[in-house]
This record gives structure tokens, sequence and C-alpha cells, in this order.
């Protein structure tokens, strides 16, 4: 009842499929005008599509130059970059190399020099000293002398001529 009411208030209006929402009539001849529009707005803008697609290239012959000038530049810097990486790992790696064959020198000197150190003969040499004639010196014959810290020294400036 109430939807014949509705339907009496507002004749150019029907409902749609029983819903509370209604449908405007629409005269034939307005939706034919808005098609013809809208194919003319279409056709123009399929227009406008054809025409940037002729002007439009993908690039010049210039802006590919510059392009593969640019790739062959970055590929030229970045070989260049990886060269000095390479080098420079290297060169640690040398480094790190001649470390160790220095330290095992520096081991292999202390093992000769206590080596050399543990056969010498300290007794012996004192022995054969004092056989030649060598005494130890006398308490008057050992020559002290005092000097000033400086930062620097001197060749025999500091020595006493005495």
């Amino acid at each position: 009842m109430a939807e014949e009411r509705r339907r009496n208030l507002y004749p150019a209006f029907r409902n749609v499929r029983g819903n509370l929402a209604v449908q405007p009539e629409v005269k034939p001849e307005v939706r034919e005008e808005e098609r013809d529009l809208r194919k003319e707005a279409q056709l123009k803008i399929e227009e406008r599509v054809r025409e940037n697609r002729l002007e439009a290239k993908a690039y010049s012959r210039a802006q590919l130059f510059v392009i593969g000038l640019a790739l062959a530049l970055i590929l030229l810097v970045g070989v260049i970059y990886l060269k000095q990486v390479l080098e420079v790992r290297n060169k640690r790696n040398e480094a790190a190399s001649l470390e160790k064959q220095y330290q095992q020198l520096v081991r292999d000197n202390a093992l000769l020099e206590n080596s050399y150190e543990s056969h010498i003969d300290y007794a012996g040499i004192y022995e054969y000293a004092v056989g030649l004639g060598m005494e130890t010196p006398k308490k008057q014959q050992y020559i002290t002398y005092e000097r000033a810290e400086k930062e620097y020294v001197s060749k025999d400036g500091e020595i006493p001529n005495e």
C-alpha cells in the first residue's frame, strides 16, 4: 500500500525490484544524445592517442647514444672499482702472509739465540781471561759522575774529561 502511495506521489519514478530505491525514467532521445557525445569524446581521445603514438619515438639516435655511453661509463667504473677492490684484498693477504713470516723468523731467531747462549761457557771464558792476566778492577779505578736529565744527549758533551 505504501508503494502504491509512493507511485501516486512520484509518478516520474518507479520502484526498482521492490526496493525502496527508485530509478528515474529517462527519455530515449536524451540517451542517444549522450551516446553521441560519448562517442565523439571517445573518438577524440582515440585520435589523440594515435597522434601521440605516431609522434612519440622510443628514443632518438642521440638519446640512444647518450644512454649507451652512460651504460658503458657505468660498466667501466664498475670494472675499475672491482679491480681496485681485488688489488686491495691481494695486498692485505700479502701483508698478512709477510706478517706471519716475520713472526716465524722472530721465533726462529729467539730459539737460535737461546741455543747459542746455552752453549757459551762463561766459566771457561773467565778462566781463560784470568790466565791471560786480566784482573777485576779495584775500587779506585771506578769513575762515576752525575748529570742532569735532558731530552737529548750530545756526543761526548756530558762525559767528564777527568
